[in-house]
């Protein structure tokens, strides 16, 4: 697995944010990427070690096209989330811009 593309993005909606507090942060990581993996990524990435990984499996979602002919459904992929717990003096820039705000 690569280390670079194993951490997708940040997660930034409400329920992440109010977990920053608890020093847990939520990340959009590849589906096929094991905790050992998304574990190592983030402590090649930010320079801390992550205390602990969860994961969860986002199922697939169907969607309606309104900008064809005809309403359209597709299925958009899954994907897979991580809860990282880190060390109660680490932070994250761009979660906590967000959170002071």
């Amino acid at each position: 697995m690569n280390l670079k593309t194993t951490i997708k993005n940040l997660v930034l909606n409400e329920k992440s944010l109010l977990k920053v507090n608890d020093n847990v942060y939520t990340f959009y990581v590849d589906v096929n990427a094991s905790k050992k993996d998304i574990m190592k990524s983030f402590e090649k990435l930010y320079g801390t070690k992550a205390l602990s990984v969860n994961t969860v499996l986002l199922r697939r979602k169907m969607k309606v096209s309104r900008f064809t002919k005809a309403y359209k459904p597709y299925m958009i992929s899954k994907r897979k989330k991580a809860l990282i717990k880190v060390d109660k003096g680490f932070k994250i820039k761009h979660f906590e811009d967000i959170v002071s705000k």
